[in-house]
């Protein structure tokens, strides 16, 4: 019965994958956030240094150093994730507020209940 129910239903289907595809980007976005929150604390001292560094000593002493790593740039990037889990965030709030579509009427289900089991 449940499998039919949800055969025949791809309106169930697609809400609770748009559900599952919400909460995957949350959780993404959420270690994205967590990976640039680390490597601002980790290294943010050294992009300090290496920033009033010039090219020629970074050359000269070979330190492989990529010079789009400013502190600004960290924390642009910081911005942008801390946007886009805000986005997320409502999004899946909105989302959990909607009822899920119903296959039967609510007299049709307490009917076919003891199908179920």
């Amino acid at each position: 019965m449940i499998r039919q129910l949800l055969t025949n239903n791809t309106a169930i289907l697609h809400f609770i994958r748009h559900r599952a595809l919400l909460m995957c980007t949350l959780s993404e976005l959420k270690i994205e956030e967590d990976y640039w929150k680390h490597g601002a604390d980790v290294a943010m001292p050294t992009v300090r240094w290496l920033s009033q560094t010039s090219k020629d000593i970074t050359k000269r002493n070979f330190i492989n150093w990529d010079y789009p790593r400013t502190e600004h740039n960290i924390r642009h990037r910081q911005r942008l994730i801390d946007n886009k889990l805000q986005q997320a965030e409502t999004n899946l709030k909105v989302h959990l507020q909607q009822s899920p579509p119903c296959a039967y009427s609510r007299q049709e289900r307490f009917r076919k209940m003891p199908e179920l089991f």
